[in-house]
């Protein structure tokens, strides 16, 4: 009888500074190995957005805010996988065979954690404090 795959989710709210220990732990503490899966699931909980309502706006509005927040979740990817140590753990993982990608997304983070662990078949969910 084979074991089940591991499906582990690291949350971490992205308005905090980061640091790769968590995921260091988290290498450890499961005993991750081939065909394990660890996510790094980073949520931007709010983005300042410059636009206001005002009648003549409100057309453009949500487009505008839209493009605001496409460009946040991709500065926030890029800033990750240009992360030196990051890209430490992706070759250490890879070498492992274990499946390590970084999601990042924008929403209420409760709804957001819940959505994701439950899309990515999380077998248990971390909270990086």
């Amino acid at each position: 009888m084979s074991e089940e795959p591991l499906s582990i989710v690291l949350l971490r709210c992205a308005s905090r500074n980061f640091n790769t220990s968590a995921i260091k732990m988290v290498l450890q503490g499961f005993s991750l190995g081939r065909g394990d899966k660890l996510t790094l699931l980073v949520i931007l909980g709010h983005v300042n957005s410059p636009c206001f309502i005002a009648p003549s706006r409100l057309r453009g509005l949500f487009e505008t805010d839209h493009k605001i927040l496409e460009e946040e979740v991709a500065k926030k990817k890029e800033k990750f996988h240009n992360n030196a140590r990051i890209r430490e753990i992706f070759e250490r993982c890879e070498a492992d065979k274990i499946q390590f990608r970084i999601e990042v997304l924008q929403g209420n983070v409760p709804e957001v954690a819940v959505n994701a662990a439950i899309r990515l078949e999380a077998t248990s969910v971390i909270l990086d404090r």
